[in-house]
């Protein structure tokens, strides 16, 4: 019971240093249910300096679906929330210019309108 804690840390330390041996979406999905803030931080890094990948991926789409049906009653001010944590690292990044950052929203967009969401 007592090291249950500290195995948890360690195994996520382990992960976040070779996160990109790992499927990133089976990751994020266990970081939210261990609620291991870290980890998903990493993971949605991860996503966002490789978006071009993960528009095309079948399973980083129905995790956005998965996101956007958690919002109860969807209002103008709603967000999906992967969406708007990886535009946020999208923005610190220090990766890209400020064309290709608006060419990674207009991504993003496109990519919400293929899944039938208004922007």
């Amino acid at each position: 019971q007592y090291l249950v804690p500290s195995l948890k840390r360690f195994c996520s330390n382990f992960i976040e240093e070779n996160v990109q041996y790992f499927n990133i979406i089976e990751l994020i999905t266990i970081a939210r249910s261990m609620m291991i803030l870290k980890l998903e931080k990493v993971c949605t890094e991860f996503i966002a300096n490789n978006l071009d990948e993960f528009l095309e991926d079948e399973q980083f789409k129905q995790l956005v679906l998965d996101d956007a049906q958690h919002i109860q009653s969807r209002q103008e001010t709603d967000t999906i929330d992967i969406i708007d944590d990886v535009r946020y690292y999208l923005s610190v990044s220090k990766h890209f210019t400020v064309d290709s950052l608006r060419f990674k929203y207009q991504q993003i967009d496109i990519f919400l309108n293929s899944l039938g969401f208004d922007i």
